[in-house]
């Protein structure tokens, strides 16, 4: 029932220093931009590559491969 934001609001209500990357696409009621500005530590406009989700998710969590 959420949407991107609502999502990240309930999400700092458990753990204020969640970190959390989104994908987006048409259609959206908010913007990457809104969502950086919440606090998103990413964003991913679809259509996106294996490839691009994999990277984006190494420089989040630091892991290299």
């Amino acid at each position: 029932v959420l949407d991107g934001p609502g999502t990240l609001a309930a999400l700092r209500q458990i753990d204020p220093d969640v970190r959390c990357c989104f994908m987006t696409g048409w259609g959206s009621s908010y913007t990457a931009e809104g969502l950086l500005g919440l606090g998103a530590e990413r964003v991913l406009d679809k259509p996106f590559s294996l490839v691009e989700l994999i990277q984006m998710l190494r420089r989040v969590t630091g892991v290299q491969g």
